[in-house]
Protein backbone atom coordinates (compact mmCIF):
# COMPACT_ATOMS: atom_id res chain seq x y z
CA UNK A 1 0.00 0.00 0.00
CA UNK A 2 2.46 2.51 0.57
CA UNK A 3 5.73 0.95 -1.47
CA UNK A 4 5.23 3.28 -4.23
CA UNK A 5 5.79 6.37 -1.67
CA UNK A 6 8.48 4.76 0.02
CA UNK A 7 10.19 3.83 -3.35
CA UNK A 8 9.36 7.48 -4.44
CA UNK A 9 10.92 9.48 -0.75
CA UNK A 10 14.83 7.41 -1.71
CA UNK A 11 14.36 8.14 -5.19
CA UNK A 12 13.81 5.01 -6.52
CA UNK A 13 10.56 5.74 -8.22
CA UNK A 14 9.52 8.68 -9.87
CA UNK A 15 11.73 12.44 -10.17
CA UNK A 16 14.42 9.60 -9.07
CA UNK A 17 15.33 12.26 -6.74
CA UNK A 18 17.04 11.54 -3.20
CA UNK A 19 15.14 13.22 -0.78
CA UNK A 20 17.11 14.94 1.77
CA UNK A 21 15.67 14.82 5.55
CA UNK A 22 14.31 18.16 6.91
CA UNK A 23 16.88 20.27 9.15
CA UNK A 24 16.11 21.36 12.93
CA UNK A 25 14.57 24.94 11.77
CA UNK A 26 11.93 22.96 9.20
CA UNK A 27 10.76 20.67 11.86
CA UNK A 28 10.09 23.17 14.15
CA UNK A 29 8.32 25.64 11.83
CA UNK A 30 6.44 22.86 11.00
CA UNK A 31 2.34 22.09 12.41
CA UNK A 32 1.87 19.09 14.18
CA UNK A 33 -1.80 18.14 14.57
CA UNK A 34 -3.48 16.39 17.33
CA UNK A 35 -2.44 12.32 17.48
CA UNK A 36 0.06 12.76 15.40
CA UNK A 37 3.73 11.55 15.97
CA UNK A 38 6.31 13.56 14.26
CA UNK A 39 8.27 16.91 14.62
CA UNK A 40 10.66 18.12 17.44
CA UNK A 41 10.17 16.88 21.02
CA UNK A 42 10.85 20.21 22.50
CA UNK A 43 8.47 22.58 20.48
CA UNK A 44 5.68 20.41 19.75
CA UNK A 45 5.17 18.54 23.04
CA UNK A 46 3.30 19.94 25.83
CA UNK A 47 5.81 21.32 28.89
CA UNK A 48 4.46 19.22 31.10
CA UNK A 49 4.97 15.95 28.90
CA UNK A 50 7.89 17.44 28.06
CA UNK A 51 9.43 17.46 31.62
CA UNK A 52 8.09 14.02 32.16
CA UNK A 53 9.98 12.55 29.70
CA UNK A 54 13.12 14.30 30.56
CA UNK A 55 12.84 13.14 34.17
CA UNK A 56 11.81 9.61 33.45
CA UNK A 57 14.85 8.96 30.93
CA UNK A 58 18.42 8.15 31.64
CA UNK A 59 19.18 10.02 34.26
CA UNK A 60 19.29 13.27 34.01
CA UNK A 61 19.78 16.03 37.04
CA UNK A 62 17.12 17.93 38.13
CA UNK A 63 18.87 21.40 37.26
CA UNK A 64 19.76 20.12 33.77
CA UNK A 65 15.79 19.33 33.22
CA UNK A 66 14.65 22.67 34.60
CA UNK A 67 17.45 24.12 32.53
CA UNK A 68 16.31 22.55 29.23
CA UNK A 69 12.40 23.44 29.98
CA UNK A 70 13.69 27.19 30.52
CA UNK A 71 15.33 27.04 27.03
CA UNK A 72 11.91 25.66 25.81
CA UNK A 73 9.94 28.15 27.16
CA UNK A 74 11.91 30.67 25.84
CA UNK A 75 11.27 29.30 22.64
CA UNK A 76 15.32 28.28 21.85
CA UNK A 77 14.19 24.39 21.30
CA UNK A 78 17.78 23.85 19.63
CA UNK A 79 19.51 25.04 22.48
CA UNK A 80 17.34 23.26 24.43
CA UNK A 81 18.24 19.84 22.46
CA UNK A 82 21.86 20.41 22.76
CA UNK A 83 21.99 21.17 26.31
CA UNK A 84 19.76 17.74 26.18
CA UNK A 85 22.78 16.41 24.32
CA UNK A 86 25.02 17.35 26.87
CA UNK A 87 23.14 16.44 29.77
CA UNK A 88 23.40 12.65 28.23
CA UNK A 89 26.98 12.55 27.35
CA UNK A 90 28.64 14.98 29.61
CA UNK A 91 30.18 16.57 26.44
CA UNK A 92 28.77 19.05 23.93
CA UNK A 93 27.79 18.94 20.53
CA UNK A 94 30.17 19.85 17.99
CA UNK A 95 28.30 23.04 17.03
CA UNK A 96 26.75 23.91 20.61
CA UNK A 97 23.00 23.48 19.28
CA UNK A 98 21.46 20.83 16.99
CA UNK A 99 21.28 21.56 13.61
CA UNK A 100 20.18 18.39 12.10
CA UNK A 101 18.83 15.53 14.03
CA UNK A 102 21.21 13.33 12.44
CA UNK A 103 23.76 14.95 13.81
CA UNK A 104 22.82 14.53 17.45
CA UNK A 105 22.63 10.65 16.29
CA UNK A 106 26.18 10.64 14.25
CA UNK A 107 27.71 12.76 17.47
CA UNK A 108 25.94 10.01 19.66
CA UNK A 109 26.83 7.09 18.16
CA UNK A 110 30.85 8.24 17.47
CA UNK A 111 30.78 8.79 21.03
CA UNK A 112 29.55 5.10 22.25
CA UNK A 113 31.84 3.70 19.42
CA UNK A 114 35.14 5.76 21.10
CA UNK A 115 34.05 4.48 24.37
CA UNK A 116 34.12 0.85 23.30
CA UNK A 117 36.95 1.13 20.90
CA UNK A 118 39.54 3.59 22.79
CA UNK A 119 42.12 2.92 20.85
CA UNK A 120 40.60 3.87 17.61
CA UNK A 121 40.38 7.63 17.32
CA UNK A 122 38.08 7.00 14.08
CA UNK A 123 36.04 4.08 12.85
CA UNK A 124 36.84 2.73 9.31
CA UNK A 125 33.13 2.21 8.27
CA UNK A 126 32.31 1.39 4.66
CA UNK A 127 28.93 2.00 3.02
CA UNK A 128 27.17 -1.13 2.21
CA UNK A 129 23.47 -1.44 0.89
CA UNK A 130 21.13 -4.05 2.67
CA UNK A 131 18.84 -5.77 0.57
CA UNK A 132 16.66 -9.25 0.45
CA UNK A 133 18.03 -11.45 -1.79
CA UNK A 134 15.96 -11.17 -4.91
CA UNK A 135 15.76 -15.13 -5.91
CA UNK A 136 15.86 -16.64 -3.08
CA UNK A 137 16.19 -20.47 -2.89
CA UNK A 138 13.33 -21.84 -1.02
CA UNK A 139 14.09 -21.95 2.33
CA UNK A 140 17.48 -20.51 1.83
CA UNK A 141 16.45 -17.17 3.26
CA UNK A 142 18.93 -16.31 6.14
CA UNK A 143 18.59 -13.22 8.69
CA UNK A 144 21.29 -10.61 7.97
CA UNK A 145 24.23 -10.81 10.12
CA UNK A 146 24.39 -7.71 12.85
CA UNK A 147 27.35 -7.00 11.98
CA UNK A 148 27.00 -6.01 8.37
CA UNK A 149 25.03 -2.81 10.24
CA UNK A 150 27.80 -1.65 12.05
CA UNK A 151 30.11 -1.09 9.02
CA UNK A 152 27.21 1.01 7.39
CA UNK A 153 28.50 4.93 7.11
CA UNK A 154 26.39 7.00 8.67
CA UNK A 155 27.39 10.35 6.58
CA UNK A 156 24.58 9.91 3.87
CA UNK A 157 22.68 10.78 6.94
CA UNK A 158 23.07 14.52 6.42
Amino acid sequence: EYAYGIRYNYGKEGKKKNWQPWDCMRIIMENVGAGENHGCPFRHHEGKILRKELESGPALKAGDVDAIMKKVNDGHYQVACGMHFAALHARELSTGSTNHPNQWYLESRNMLQTAEHPHKSQLKTTHVNVYANKNPAAGDQKAPDMDVFEKMDDSDLL
